[in-house]
């Protein structure tokens, strides 16, 4: 909800802090990485599972790669990783199905590590999401 706020303009991030000041840590932790550029819920939740797991993610970084500019779901601009947050809403048909690939093939061809997750992955089986993404900082750092 605080993303949402924020990307809708209801409050300004300092509003969301001075109203959090007297919550539970969780909620003042959430307040503290709202970030209005997520664009929906989905995304704000693999974000929060992203930190969770180590990285520091930018919704809606601007990559270029393979002469394109891309602007992936999460990306962790340092570490040079990249989530999606995939749902059958806007990755099921098969335009959208080859778009996807013309997208992730030059990030990958340009040595980002791209993640793919579904909405059950997210929503359903959140240590999957963190293990992984810990896998794969561990390999980046290898």
């Amino acid at each position: 909800m605080a993303d949402s706020c924020l990307r809708h303009g209801d409050a300004t991030h300092d509003e969301l802090v001075a109203a959090a000041a007297g919550s539970p840590p969780g909620v003042r932790r959430v307040v503290a990485y709202a970030d209005g550029r997520s664009t929906n819920p989905f995304e704000s939740v693999l974000r929060a599972l992203a930190i969770d797991a180590g990285l520091d993610v930018v919704p809606q970084y601007e990559v270029r790669a393979g002469g394109l500019v891309l602007h992936p779901d999460l990306v962790d601009p340092l570490r040079g990783i990249v989530l999606e947050a995939d749902s059958w809403g806007f990755h099921a048909s098969h335009d959208e199905h080859d778009r996807d690939c013309v997208r992730y093939n030059p990030l990958v061809a340009t040595d980002w590590r791209v993640l793919r997750f579904t909405h059950d992955h997210v929503m359903g089986s959140a240590s999957y999401v963190v293990s992984t993404i810990r896998h794969v900082i561990d390999a980046a750092a290898d």
